[in-house]
């Protein structure tokens, strides 16, 4: 019985769980509107890949990158869009209308973001570039922010686990479940031929000195309480903003007047200044 129960818990569930993040539906395929300047644009990656977005030009000339999907995003990206920041709302490889295998822990899509990049980067009304991300969005938001220094501030809301070298950051209190993050990571490699990606801490330390806002909430899952930890391991400037019980990537609905303000000001802050990413 034991044995049984043991193989449930590290075997049979966490390669269930693989299978279903690497095989399982995305998000819907919409498409976001700004208002008359908004459109709908197609981005390619330095993989092949066709990404689907859309997008509104900066009234300040500065431009937010949203991610995972704008079906997600919708309500940030408006808000955004509404206070003058240009918005290019993005669907992830194998999310809404873009192209390419779905991997729910977001493994190799960093290349997406990079593409993102690349197109603002064209934008003769984009002065500097920001990342606003929630959930695997935001892990790969601060992903991508360490490798690519045209970054200049990145939200990211809701970071948590992508594998099990997330996991190992919990040290000897997570020992009885780093077994099943083991397998689910093996699982998740054999499934998609990627490997799983630097761990979170030590690529939030590679930001610095560009600009850095955590956002979690206490009631969040999918291992978000190791925000703490992030924030931790990265240099300045940053900000941690820990909402008490609220729940994952639900800041603007938790906090409807405090989230827009301190996300619109942290941009402004770190955006809207003359720019240090082109």
């Amino acid at each position: 019985m034991l044995g049984a129960l043991f193989f449930a818990y590290w075997i049979a569930l966490p390669v269930t769980t693989a299978m279903v993040a690497t095989h399982g539906s995305g998000s819907s395929a919409v498409e976001l509107d700004f208002g008359p300047e908004t459109e709908q644009v197609e981005l390619k990656t330095d993989d092949g890949q066709t990404l689907s977005a859309s997008f509104v030009p900066p009234r300040n000339g500065a431009a937010v990158i949203t991610y995972p999907a704008r079906e997600w995003t919708a309500t940030e990206s408006k808000m955004l869009a509404r206070s003058g920041f240009g918005v290019l709302a993005l669907d992830m490889r194998g999310y809404g209308r873009s192209e390419g295998d779905r991997n729910a822990f977001g493994w190799g899509s960093t290349s997406d973001i990079d593409a993102a990049v690349d197109f603002l980067s064209e934008q003769e009304s984009v002065r500097a570039i920001g990342g606003f991300g929630q959930s695997v969005g935001g892990e790969l938001m601060i992903e991508a922010a360490a490798t690519n220094d045209r970054i200049a501030a990145v939200v990211s809301e809701g970071a948590g686990e992508r594998s099990y070298r997330e996991m190992l950051i919990r040290g000897p209190a997570a020992a009885l479940a780093i077994p099943q993050a083991m397998v689910l990571s093996a699982s998740v490699a054999l499934l998609t031929g990627d490997t799983p990606p630097p761990p979170l801490d030590e690529l939030a330390a590679r930001i610095s000195p560009r600009a850095l806002l955590l956002i979690n909430g206490t009631a969040g899952s999918g291992g978000e309480e190791l925000t703490a930890d992030y924030f931790a391991s990265a240099g300045e400037p940053k900000e941690l903003w820990t909402i008490e019980n609220g729940g994952h990537t639900t800041g603007i609905v938790d906090e409807p007047d405090e989230y827009p303000r301190r996300v619109k000001d942290f941009f402004k802050r770190h955006l809207v200044r003359p720019a240090r990413n082109r």
